[in-house]
Formats: structure tokens, sequence, C-alpha cells
């Protein structure tokens, strides 16, 4: 399956505004999460003790917090494609994802 490819900086926002990771969709429809170098803040779910994860699905404590609101809008929409139109407001926490306009070439 070739997919177009999706990166997208998960941003810490509470007082800082921290680049803590990426999260891209490959090509190939694969998920990553990478955290930065010694992240100052992580993300529900991900720990720090290992630094990449690599996934066929979307995990759930990315997809469940973009909000109603917008998948409602977009029901048709990949949830990962959703992230870009929430403006960087998710559901619950201080995080935001935010679309670069680098392109990924994996595979």
């Amino acid at each position: 399956m070739n997919t177009i490819p999706l990166h997208y900086k998960v941003i810490y926002k509470n007082g800082d505004r921290l680049d803590i990771a990426d999260f891209r969709r490959t090509v190939s429809g694969n998920f990553i999460f990478e955290y930065k170098e010694n992240p100052k803040y992580l993300f529900p779910g991900f720990s720090p003790n290992q630094k990449k994860y690599e996934s066929n699905v979307l995990w759930e404590q990315i997809a469940f917090r973009v909000p109603n609101s917008i998948r409602n809008q977009f029901p048709s929409v990949p949830l990962e494609e959703l992230l870009a139109k929430t403006s960087g407001r998710l559901v619950t926490d201080h995080f935001e994802f935010i679309l670069t306009t680098e392109t990924d070439t994996q595979v």
C-alpha cells in the first residue's frame, strides 16, 4: 500500500514550547514516533527507554486526541491526517502536532 507520507513535529506546550518528537506516516503506510535527544517532556504511552517506535497501525494514545468535532466534519479522513486540521489543539493534554513540509521517503 502506498500512501502520502506525513511528518509532524510533536510539541509540548505548557509554558514551554518544546519540540520533543517526530511523528511520521511513511509511503508504505507505517507509523513512526521518534523522540528527540533527551526530551524534557514525554508523550503519554511512549517510554523514553525506547527512542523510536514503529507500527503498521496508528497508536491509540495519538488517535484519541483528535477532537470529535473534527472527526465528525471529516468522517472519511484517516485520523493521522486529521491531526493537521486541529490547528494544534488536541483533546486532554499539552501537546500539539504541527505538520511540517519536510518529505519522508521511507518505505
